[in-house]
């Protein structure tokens, strides 16, 4: 990762400050993803629930189940078989979430 240095005064002292070059941070998430994420959208499966962590990846939203058990992602009311992932995405002026399920393979290239 390469970074990019600034300087801050300390008692007379400059101190560098390291951060990411602009051009190797990650992509900012859109605001329909915030809202998604802050949705709290949950995995269920075998009588227990645990809140979906969702991964940001060419604008759209990816969950996989990494269990064997299917689960059942909610609030989308979406069954995912085990080693499934399942695509979430906002068009601008839709009114919409766009929800898909791919199988391990149909992601495999």
């Amino acid at each position: 990762m390469r970074f990019q240095s600034s300087h801050n005064q300390l008692a007379g002292r400059e101190l560098p400050i390291l951060a990411p070059a602009a051009d190797v941070l990650p992509e900012p998430i859109p605001v329909w993803m915030a809202a998604l994420i802050a949705a709290r959208c949950q995995a269920k499966a075998n009588g227990k629930e645990r809140v979906v962590r969702w991964s940001h990846v060419r604008g759209r939203a990816l969950y996989t189940n990494a269990g064997v058990d299917p689960e059942r992602i909610e609030p989308f009311g979406v069954h995912l078989e085990g080693g499934h992932t399942v695509a979430v995405s906002w068009t601008p002026g839709e009114s919409a979430y766009t929800v898909e399920v791919y199988r391990h393979k149909d992601l495999v290239v």
